[in-house]
């Protein structure tokens, strides 16, 4: 997978997601074999995201990231649905979809 195809695929779990951290990212792609778990996952992840961020695609925020259209902030009820959600991704790559 090109740099390329791994930004609009982060991009895309964004749209997906609206507002997430860093790790949330990376484990979705580490869980789709992108990158390797853990630590790495979240670097890759932030690279792309503070791209993606300097492309004015997203929002950098205090210690998270949301689409453009989204003005809510990462509390515990977005927090919730969004590890929710991520728990759902993770489950899907791991069978194979």
């Amino acid at each position: 997978m090109t740099k390329e195809e791994k930004e609009a695929e982060v991009m895309s779990l964004m749209e997906a997601l609206v507002i997430a951290k860093d790790k949330h990212i990376g484990e979705i792609m580490a869980a789709r074999g992108h990158w390797t778990a853990g630590q790495s996952a979240r670097v890759n992840a932030a690279k792309v995201l503070k791209k993606l961020s300097e492309l004015g695609r997203i929002q950098r925020c205090d210690g998270f990231w949301r689409t453009n259209e989204c003005r809510g902030e990462f509390k515990k009820h977005g927090e919730l649905l969004t590890q929710a959600l991520v728990e759902l991704f993770v489950w899907e790559a791991s069978n194979g979809n």
